[in-house]
């Protein structure tokens, strides 16, 4: 009996040190479990010029560290303001994302936490179950000037999806999960295998776009003169987010 036992302390034993192995690419990061507040409810939004470790490279591409572990339908939003709602034009890109676990970029104007319309799809890509529960999924967002948008994994070159859209703003960053758990990494060091390597902090857009009414007028303020394409679609539910 006393040989079992220690046979399943030491498999124990040598299962939690797997596991805070596998976390250690999150060392130095912010925490932040989407679990509680849901994808249709408020949620904070972090000033992405206070993180410590936001990084400007000689090109002028600001680059962001940050990490996930959950299920599916994992969230970073990215927005002109802390409380992106009142008609605010923003933008999120989902991970392992509907039936088939895409990585998808939105664009869409938020009115409400629940509500949203003119929702326009920008980029989706395969999510080839980069999402998991068994380890965190760390990824390099490059935000290029003139709106140009990068997400590279961890140690990777090629990236895993890249979209352009000129009204884009990082200014402040949220999360939100759906049903299952998911928890989040932000403002996490850039490890050395990473190629991304200056020290000077960004002059952070802030493209702010406060609507006066549920449709886009054709010369919103703060977008420079750009709308959304005629064809966007409208709706109000988290089912079309597939």
């Amino acid at each position: 009996m006393k040989i079992k036992l220690t046979i399943v302390a030491v498999i124990l034993s040598v299962s939690f040190t797997f596991a805070e192995h596998k976390l250690d690419v999150t060392s130095g990061c912010h925490k932040y479990s989407g679990k509680a507040k849901g994808y249709k409810k408020a949620h904070p939004y972090f000033e992405t010029a206070t993180f410590k470790h936001i990084v400007t490279r000689p090109d002028n591409v600001t680059v962001l560290r940050v990490g996930m572990i959950g299920r599916k339908d994992g969230h970073i939003r990215l927005a002109p303001k802390q409380k992106p709602y009142r008609k605010t034009l923003m933008h999120e890109i989902g991970f392992g994302s509907g039936p088939k676990k895409n990585t998808v970029a939105r664009r869409y104007i938020r009115k409400t936490p629940s509500t949203y319309s003119n929702l326009k799809i920008l980029k989706r890509v395969p999510g080839n179950n980069m999402l998991t529960v068994h380890h965190p999924l760390m990824l390099q967002l490059l935000f290029h000037p003139g709106g140009r948008v990068e997400i590279r994994k961890d140690g990777e070159e090629k990236p895993h999806m890249e979209f352009l859209d000129q009204q884009l703003s990082f200014a402040y960053m949220g999360f939100a999960a759906m049903k299952r758990s998911v928890v989040f990494y932000y403002d996490c060091p850039m490890q050395s295998s990473n190629t991304t390597t200056s020290f000077d902090k960004p002059d952070i857009p802030s493209h702010s776009t406060n609507l006066d009414n549920s449709t886009l007028p054709h010369n919103p303020e703060n977008l420079h003169n750009s709308t959304l394409p005629q064809n966007a679609e409208n709706t109000h539910n988290s089912t079309n987010l597939l």
